[in-house]
């Protein structure tokens, strides 16, 4: 906003309450992010925080009010999920959720409520980083991943390379991919309704801020190896198209269509889904959906 001088005085006031709204926000995440990080300490666990519990302590531009949180996400070493999972019930937790599958890559929610109108505390604790992850990238995350103190105990945090990495898959994973045609045919102001912007922030601030942590072949091999390179090269072309992130051309590349939707089924799909676009049904539906998950996430 500093370097917007021209900005509407009622906007830029908007903003900033927005923005200092968000810090206690967050302040009070950061508080239970390190609670719970102590208990699993006592259970001989350090957990990786993944997303944005980790950009809590590890902000890419030093502001603890830009992003949004709405529950934390904990990788824990391999075998040891359903002993943080308990162990968090026992100081107060609740399932917010009522489903298990053992090969899914959480656990169910866990919530707590939360005093002085603060959002109740929900808790995710992973087998996997991502849908679709295994034990493979869960060893390789954690290996790589870097140890970090906090009040009362320690954890780990995700490495730059893989911090991009779960930002794209997160944001353009299977129920997204492919939702981006308007940048192909330059309609930019349908592009920006369509993106999560708040995810492509954090993918351009981390390129353009920690370019020096990471290396661009490196982070295409563990795309290659986790097999999310399309992913990560439409991702980071909205990032180079949309935000001017300094993302080298191999990296950020444009594809027509995810290789595995060309399938009949799929192709099904996106007829359908391209006849929602000219209606002009599919924002107002995505937005439903968006408002629905987030009314589920907040009365569970």
């Amino acid at each position: 906003m500093r370097a917007q001088s021209g900005l509407d005085p009622s906007l830029a006031h908007e903003l900033r309450q927005d923005y200092w709204e968000n810090v206690r926000a967050n302040a009070h995440w950061t508080r239970a992010a390190e609670e719970i990080v102590g208990r699993l300490n006592r259970l001989g666990v350090e957990p990786l925080l993944l997303k944005g519990a980790g950009q809590l302590f590890d902000p890419p531009g030093g502001h603890a009010g830009t992003r949004y949180l709405v529950d934390l996400d904990l990788l824990v070493p391999i075998g040891r999920d359903e002993a943080c999972q308990e162990a968090l019930i026992a100081a107060g937790f609740s399932a917010a959720e009522a489903w298990d599958s053992p090969g899914h890559h959480h656990w169910p929610k866990l919530r707590r409520s939360s005093e002085d109108g603060l959002p109740p505390v929900v808790v995710e604790i992973h087998r996997y980083p991502r849908f679709g992850g295994n034990l493979r990238e869960t060893r390789e995350f954690l290996a790589d991943s870097v140890a970090h103190a906090v009040p009362g105990g320690r954890c780990r945090l995700l490495s730059t390379t893989h911090r991009l990495l779960l930002n794209a898959v997160h944001a353009l994973g299977p129920c997204e991919g492919g939702l981006h045609w308007a940048v192909l045919r330059a309609e930019r102001h349908d592009a920006i309704e369509q993106v999560n912007l708040r995810q492509l922030l954090d993918f351009a601030e981390l390129a353009t801020l920690r370019h020096d942590s990471f290396r661009w072949p490196d982070l295409l091999a563990a795309a290659d190896r986790m097999g999310v390179r399309w992913d990560l090269q439409q991702w980071a072309y909205l990032a180079r198209t949309l935000m001017a992130s300094p993302v080298p051309p191999a990296v950020a590349r444009w594809y027509t269509a995810r290789p595995d939707w060309r399938t009949p089924r799929q192709l099904i799909f996106r007829a359908g889904r391209a006849g929602l676009r000219a209606c002009g049904l599919l924002t107002p539906l995505r937005r439903l959906r968006r408002e629905r998950t987030a009314r589920r996430a907040a009365n569970p």
